[in-house]
């Protein structure tokens, strides 16, 4: 199996007077030696002995390079691996072999928290320095301090190991000055090009003020930290489920790999395990990522802004982001409480006869005020976002799918209906689940056997129960709370 390359270090090195090419190329190896640390082996299990090290010096005259003074000596030995092969020529360059963990550079299937509890380990610290000589500028500062540190190195491995490096990969930044506050933190994070980012800034650098020019020199030091082997993000659903198709739309949006399950005795309320850890409610959707659970995504580092700015899922001025979080709050409570309504009715027969169709045709009429409301929202725009899919938009889109798909809809021609029909034309847009889960008539028909049993006891919570009590459905409360097939939410008491 041919070696692969996992790293490019670049160094540079003189030697000012006595044109000694051997001290010059000791010294253009520290320096690229020590602009990082390449934990990579250890990150994958591996031995740093087993990497292979060749060093390639650039010299006019190659043949008074002592190599095993310079790159196969003492220099040499701040890295480990075998018997660092030194070169003397016209580039520089520098390598470590695949550590033998994915023959042929085949990238390993990810594995999701179920199989494997792997924490994310570095594969190698960057570090770098940068300063503003005039106009103390933090922020330019580090920039420059960001970019020395990425310009003196090369991750292969990036590539050799099939990693996809907008979505694979983590990149953590830590600045260091003497003012943090005064860093602008999304400017650094837009700076890097590839990768999930984190920025933070501590006190560190140097200020070094110019008494006589009234002026200060700031010194900004960086360090790059590139962990991997994440596990991939797991998303608790159920396939009908409008709260989790917002969520799916959301991380397709960006690009983002992630697992999707249905929790055993979802819709019981004695769901166990990892997802009753994750969702005290015994409530999907909920997102595991590293160690973390998450109920609330427009606060996810992944999701709305963060780490993973580009495309923006929320709109970059406050009153359009208010009115997208309005929006959203309003299909996520009375929206989806009249859908979820209709499903009680529908699949779940809590109402039949002339209940049901009067319950109905109240659902319909709010459905049109809605529906009206959301039109007017969205006025001659393609995108209630705007020009661009956002958050408002995979807000609405679950909820307006499911009112049509129960024949509460608006005209074909409408900006409401043409929005729905450029989002479902979208494969990563559409909230439609999947055709599997669309075509199970036996599971609908065996669902008020199993409420019957006990084996379902729906949530009445918040809005959905507001939507029954006002909606003609007031003795399907009283009915459920008489059988036991209605359950409010956590905690019980």
């Amino acid at each position: 199996m041919a070696l692969k390359r996992v790293a490019l270090e670049i160094g540079m090195g003189t030697d000012i007077r006595g044109g000694d090419y051997t001290k010059a190329a000791v010294r253009a190896l520290r320096d690229a030696l020590w602009h990082n640390s390449l934990t990579v082996a250890g990150a994958v299990g591996k031995s740093s002995d087993d990497m292979q090290v060749e060093v390639l010096i650039g010299v006019p005259k190659p043949d008074q390079v002592d190599k095993a003074a310079g790159a196969g000596g003492a220099a040499a030995r701040h890295r480990h691996g075998h018997g660092g092969r030194g070169r003397a020529g016209d580039r520089q360059r520098s390598r470590h072999g695949q550590d033998g963990d994915r023959p042929g550079g085949r990238r390993r299937p990810a594995r999701s928290l179920r199989e494997a509890e792997m924490p994310a380990k570095r594969v190698i610290l960057e570090l770098g320095t940068g300063n503003d000589l005039h106009g103390g500028d933090y922020t330019k500062a580090a920039l420059r301090a960001v970019q020395d540190a990425l310009h003196h190195s090369s991750l292969a491995m990036i590539r050799t190991l099939g990693v996809n490096s907008k979505t694979g990969m983590f990149v953590d930044v830590t600045i260091g000055v003497q003012q943090p506050d005064k860093v602008d933190l999304e400017k650094v994070r837009a700076s890097l090009p590839h990768g999930i980012v984190t920025v933070k800034a501590v006190k560190g650098g140097l200020d070094v003020p110019d008494p006589e020019g009234n002026d200060i020199a700031v010194i900004a030091s960086a360090a790059v930290a590139r962990p991997a082997g994440a596990s991939l993000m797991l998303l608790y659903e159920h396939p009908l489920s409008s709260y989790a198709q917002k969520v799916k739309i959301a991380l397709r949006e960006k690009g983002l790999d992630f697992e999707v399950e249905t929790p055993p005795a979802l819709g019981s309320g004695k769901a166990g395990g990892p997802f009753a850890a994750a969702s005290p409610r015994n409530e999907v959707p909920a997102l595991i990522d590293g160690d973390g659970a998450h109920l609330r995504f427009d606060h996810h580092p992944r999701i709305s802004r963060g780490q993973v700015p580009r495309p923006a899922a929320v709109a970059a001025r406050p009153a359009a982001r208010a009115e997208a979080r309005m929006i959203e709050e309003v299909c996520d409570t009375l929206y989806e409480a009249i859908n979820w309504g209709l499903s009680e009715i529908r699949w779940f027969k809590r109402a039949e006869g002339a209940q049901a169709e009067k319950m109905k045709d109240t659902a319909a009429r709010q459905t049109a005020e809605l529906q009206a409301w959301l039109t007017d929202k969205l006025g001659d725009r393609q995108w209630f976002n705007g020009a661009s899919f956002g958050w408002a938009d995979l807000s609405v889109a679950p909820y307006v799918n499911r009112s049509f798909h129960y024949g509460f809809g608006t005209p074909a021609e409408s900006p409401l209906a043409q929005m729905a029909r450029r989002a479902s034309a979208n494969g990563p847009r559409s909230p439609r689940p999947s055709a599997s889960s669309r075509r199970r008539p036996s599971a609908w028909a065996m669902a008020p056997p199993r409420l019957a049993s006990g084996a379902i006891r729906r949530e009445y919570r918040d809005h959905r129960l507001e939507w029954m009590m006002k909606s003609g459905g007031v003795q399907v409360v009283l009915d459920g709370l008489a059988k036991n097939n209605i359950r409010f939410t956590w905690p019980l008491g």
